[in-house]
């Protein structure tokens, strides 16, 4: 993941502490249980993150007054006494945009700190350049902002999301898009939008968003296949995005070996369509327009299943993950029926079987890159 200094770019709204820090560790282990649980208390808190209870009950009072967390009466079980109160982050007090690109089109999200999207729209355009993006997202972020009423103060920062693997050499993502290879991208938004800003794979970032806003909350540790106009992956080990050694862990399309596993990814599915006289221009189009009865649906889902086998099998032994996750911009009807044509190998010892991972559907709402892209400054700042 590439960033910009946020400190250096952060808004009025955000106080930094001790190090240039906006929280400290321990602050950062409450948040992190807060943000994730249900009904939270403070003798949860203690337990879990094993903070003595006088340091515990001293950093939750000073993240009550920062109001980065409120104090809810709890439910009733129907049991004597008072229910008692809990804690959860407060959705005022950081906002996220989300930004995600593709060939044909570009998404906005604004999440809020309690992990829920708030606003979003896609636009599709017709030729992603650098300069064309950064005057959409000017007026975009500004039009969001303005709608829903929220200062611009309270953005913590912007998350993008695109295509491509990180340069070990120069730090740079080296996308499918020419021109966005050649820049900083991280650099260049936060100076243009006088936000900090992270950039991530759109792979990653998917998953990211799944993590928090879909599947995630059961399963903590899932390998997330991404299929779009092209096929990508990522990793989330016990919530955390694995990034790897280069930060290109999840690569799962390498698995495949070149002409002999075709890459599970929609821009086939277009091909195929047309071939069976569906007219559709696009990918963005075939999502929009997607039909479960079209005839090549049978023939891309025959074509691809033994790809998504090999890969979801590769994951699961090295990984011994809870969930291979199929998501992206695949559309669920397909995502559904291609569930029961994928295989995870086994070979089972003294006929006891190994435990492999279930094989589920993405569950977030919305664009997926995008999505996830806002929860970038959220982990990096405050999870």
């Amino acid at each position: 993941m590439l960033s910009t200094d946020y400190r250096k770019y952060l808004r009025s709204g955000f106080k930094l502490g001790k190090g240039g820090k906006l929280f400290q560790t321990n602050d950062r282990l409450i948040l992190n249980q807060i943000f994730w649980g249900e009904d939270v208390t403070q003798r949860q808190i203690i337990d879990t993150t094993k903070i003595p209870q006088q340091t515990a009950s001293r950093l939750i009072k000073a993240l009550l007054d920062k109001k980065a967390v409120i104090q809810v009466e709890r439910k009733s079980d129907g049991s004597r006494g008072q229910p008692g109160y809990c804690l959860q982050p407060n959705p005022d007090y950081a906002y996220c945009f989300g930004v995600s690109i593709y060939v044909d089109s570009v998404a906005i999200a604004l999440m809020n700190f309690k992990g829920d999207v708030i606003a979003s729209r896609t636009y599709r355009v017709d030729f992603i350049s650098v300069e064309d993006v950064i005057k959409q997202l000017k007026v975009q972020v500004q039009e969001i902002l303005s709608e829903i009423g929220v200062s611009q103060d309270n953005i913590l920062g912007l998350g993008f999301g695109i295509s491509g693997y990180f340069q070990a050499l120069d730090g740079k993502i080296n996308t499918m898009i020419d021109e966005w290879t050649t820049v900083d991208i991280a650099k260049l938004l936060a100076h243009e939008l006088s936000i900090p800003v992270w950039v991530e794979n759109d792979a990653k970032a998917a998953a990211a968003g799944e993590s928090i806003a879909g599947v995630g909350r059961k399963y903590k540790d899932f390998v997330y296949l991404y299929i779009a106009t092209g096929f990508g992956g990522g990793v989330i080990m016990n919530g955390e995005i694995l990034r790897g050694a280069h930060g290109n862990a999840g690569e799962v399309a390498e698995i495949l070996p070149p002409k002999i596993y075709l890459h599970p990814n929609l821009e086939l599915l277009h091909q195929i369509l047309i071939r069976h006289g569906v007219e559709i221009d696009s990918v963005s189009e075939l999502i929009e327009k997607f039909d479960i009865n079209w005839s090549g649906n049978n023939e891309w889902i025959a074509k691809v299943k033994d790809s998504l086998s090999l890969v979801a099998s590769s994951s699961a032994a090295l990984l011994d993950i809870q969930a291979v996750v199929i998501g992206g911009r695949i559309p669920k009807e397909l995502a559904n029926k291609l569930l029961d044509h994928i295989s995870i190998y086994v070979q089972n010892r003294r006929s006891l079987p190994r435990s492999v991972p279930e094989l589920v559907v993405a569950q977030a709402m919305g664009d997926p890159v995008a999505l996830g892209a806002a929860t970038l400054p959220f982990r990096a700042c405050c999870l």
